[in-house]
């Protein structure tokens, strides 16, 4: 069945009577085309809701675009009003449904979300009163985006739980995504987060259900970032991540960035500013926001501070410089870009609030005087105004009884007034002067304290800064006192477990000399065989102390190679077996009177792990020797003749990681000393013995150099544990 839209059509009395004929032909030829342009769109009538389905998986959810025209001329608003009126006055709901659906979204595009609300309301009315569900949905869906646009959250909700189960019964599943993921918008923007994140993920299925990946990774990101601001970031990466894998499947690089650095932000906010300066530079590679650009100059400028904190200016300098690099370019873009965008605003806006807060007081106190003055001057307005009106009813009242007396005393009332008003006006600009020396003292002061603050404040620095310098120093002193000290220890141990093989390589020897000598000198077979046998044997052990001593020398001089930082596969058994066996016989040399039972118990098949050798040997050193020093600290101050020293050294395979335990019977370490050990400068040896870098060096290299993990347990006068958790995988 055909049905023709009524529209109104100008009538002969609207044509200007003063038009030419040849005008007068177009006029009606205009009439006529759209007579004729309305009614074969009408025979033709479009789905709407099918159209708004097919274009509602848009990424920007209140940014509703029509697909076509539906009538010639919809973006008109002239010819739809006119439509509109025609439609009302013959009673065409289907005719109001299209021109105020129309006129709604003219308004809406023009930015006048208020008079558009007032057309969708005309559409849906027409809508229900021609009972079609159909253009109802669609009229609903957008007074509820009006709504949003107003701010106006809850009248927008109820719009929707009405448009809901509408777009379900019609099974077009764009348009329920589309409906809840307006209703989540509205419950975040009323701060009901449950509600919110329930129709976030509701939104999301709906969208999967229609393939329609980009969109349902936009309400999981939303849903991302209103986590975020409630700071449950564990379910906020869960969302980003989930995003990012339906973004992955899809071509849309800028949102691929913005959830990239969504995901930057979860660990900025965690303080993993390495982790966020990886994100945020994959989302720049994606799309060069300015905002990233900021993201990542504030992420160096953390790693800067944390690392001169941690004294590892090494990699302060590198962040430092990376820091003043970026600032500079910023600098640079925002002179030929002045304005923030609005993400920046939100971002900074807590910071301008705590500087415009005292501010804010000043203008409030200014402001309250000026109030009080305002007060003042018009109650002398009052007053004179007062006085003005008596005097007239009585110059009135005496121009009855003497027409010339009054005249006399009107002029003295007169003077009498305008002496009063001098005064006043007088006394007025006296206040007036007086509140603005006030004003101008109080400024005055004001500045003067900034002043002297800012004296202070540039005191402060340059001791800062003095201070500074003066750590930088002492710390390169300690070092070095480190270095020395174990370059003595490593001399010590050298000499003495060298001399032992020498020794027997020596006398040996000599006394190989003798039996040689010997066996030129006899005749006898049998005694000249068993001289070469002795010889032979003699040999053999010069032979054996030899190697001994090179393998002596090979593992120091392993130890002490300054190498370089590249990590290379290193057998960890063996390198504990090494490390441990030389700080045992280090300990024999400094402590002889130290014996001590050394016991090792090595997993197998541990495979092969990526380390810097020369820097984990030195953790191992450092520990093993400490577990030494205070075993021997205990044997000399106890007397439990029973008390035997004994260091364990173990390694097993812990989940993804290799762990080591060093575990020495001496003093202990007392629990309010325990949480210190690995700060710098902290030592728990007398003066002179420790300089406290060795365990704050130690955490650095297996923390941040390898990925793992340094702890410490200990019970005073029972034992010390250690514990190194290296990553299998690096």
């Amino acid at each position: 069945m055909t049905t023709i839209l009524s529209i109104a059509v100008p009538s002969l009395s609207l044509v200007p009577k003063s038009l030419s004929p040849k005008s007068s032909f177009r006029w009606a030829a205009l009439c006529l085309f759209l007579l004729l342009s309305t009614s074969l769109s009408a025979q033709d009538e479009p789905d709407f809701l099918k159209q708004l389905n097919d274009s509602a998986a848009t990424m920007g959810i209140t940014d509703l675009q029509r697909p076509g025209k539906y009538l010639p001329f919809s973006g008109n608003e002239l010819i739809n009003l006119r439509r509109l009126e025609a439609a009302t006055r013959k009673a065409n709901a289907k005719g109001i449904f299209y021109s105020a659906s129309n006129l709604g979204m003219i308004y809406l595009k023009k930015g006048d979300p208020a008079k558009s609300s007032v057309y969708f309301k005309k559409a849906a009315d027409a809508a229900r009163s021609a009972n079609n569900n159909n253009h109802l949905t669609t009229s609903l869906i957008e007074s509820a985006i009006a709504q949003i646009q107003l701010k106006n959250y809850t009248e927008a909700l109820q719009l929707l739980r009405e448009a809901s189960p509408l777009a379900e019964t019609q099974k077009l599943p764009k348009v329920i995504g589309l409906v809840q993921a307006l209703s989540a918008q509205c419950y975040n923007k009323l701060h009901d987060s449950n509600s919110a994140a329930e129709y976030y993920k509701r939104a999301s299925k709906s969208y999967l259900s229609a393939n329609e990946k980009d969109a349902a990774a936009l309400c999981l990101n939303n849903l991302g970032e209103m986590l975020l601001k409630l700071n449950d970031s564990k379910k906020a990466q869960e969302n980003f991540l989930a995003a990012l894998d339906l973004f992955n499947q899809g071509k849309n690089t800028k949102l691929k960035a913005v959830v990239l650095r969504n995901m930057g932000l979860v660990q900025f906010k965690k303080g993993l500013f390495e982790n966020a300066i990886d994100f945020f530079n994959k989302s720049f590679a994606y799309d060069r926001q300015l905002l990233v650009k900021k993201l990542l100059k504030d992420s160096y400028m953390q790693l800067f501070t944390l690392y001169s904190f941690n004294n590892d200016f090494a990699k302060a300098d590198i962040y430092h410089d990376k820091y003043r690099s970026l600032k500079d370019s910023l600098t640079k873009v925002e002179g030929i870009h002045p304005k923030l965008s609005v993400s920046d605003l939100d971002e900074k806006q807590q910071i301008i609030d705590m500087l415009q807060k005292q501010n804010q007081e000043q203008s409030n106190l200014m402001n309250q005087t000026q109030l009080e003055l305002s007060q003042v001057i018009s109650k002398t307005d009052i007053e004179i105004q007062a006085k003005d009106r008596a005097i007239e009813e009585q110059e009135i009242a005496l121009e009855a009884l003497n027409r010339l007396k009054a005249e006399q005393e009107r002029d003295l009332a007169k003077k009498e007034v305008q002496l009063e008003r001098q005064t006043g006006f007088r006394n007025l600009l006296l206040a007036l002067t007086l509140a603005a020396v006030l004003l101008a003292a109080l400024l005055y002061n004001r500045y003067k304290i900034k002043r002297k603050s800012n004296t202070q404040l540039e005191q402060s620095n340059k001791e800062l800064a003095d201070t500074l310098l003066k750590l930088k120093s002492a710390q390169n002193q300690l070092v070095q006192t480190e270095k020395m000290a174990s370059l003595g220890q490593l001399t010590a141990g050298i000499a003495h477990e060298i001399q032992n093989p020498l020794n027997f390589v020596n006398n040996f020897s000599e006394t190989a000399i003798e039996l040689i000598e010997e066996m030129k000198n006899t005749e006898d077979p049998a005694e000249k065989a068993e001289l070469e046998r002795d010889i032979v044997q003699l040999l053999s052990k010069i032979n054996h102390h030899g190697k001994r001593a090179d393998d002596i020398v090979k593992n120091m001089l392993l130890h002490s190679r300054s190498g370089d930082s590249k990590k290379e596969p290193v057998d960890i058994n063996k390198l504990c077996a090494e490390i441990a066996g030389l700080a045992y016989h280090g300990a024999r040399v400094k402590m002889p009177s130290l014996n001590c039972k050394l016991t090792t118990n090595y997993a197998e098949h541990i495979p092969e792990l990526m380390l810097n050798r020369q820097e984990v040997g030195r953790v191992l050193l450092n520990i093993i020797s400490n577990g030494f020093y205070a075993m021997n600290k205990k044997k000399q101050a106890s007397n439990d003749p029973n008390y035997q020293p004994e260091l364990l050294v173990t390694t097993s395979i812990k989940n993804d990681f290799v762990e080591i335990i060093v575990k020495d019977n001496g003093t202990g370490v007392p629990k309010s000393v325990l949480a210190k050990i690995f700060e710098p400068f902290f030592t728990t040896k007398p003066a002179g013995e420790g300089t406290g870098l060795g365990l704050s060096l130690s955490f650095d290299i297996i923390n941040k150099g390898h990925g793992g993990q340094l702890t410490a347990d200990s019970k005073e006068g029972e034992y010390t544990l250690f514990s190194i958790l290296l990553p299998l995988k690096a």
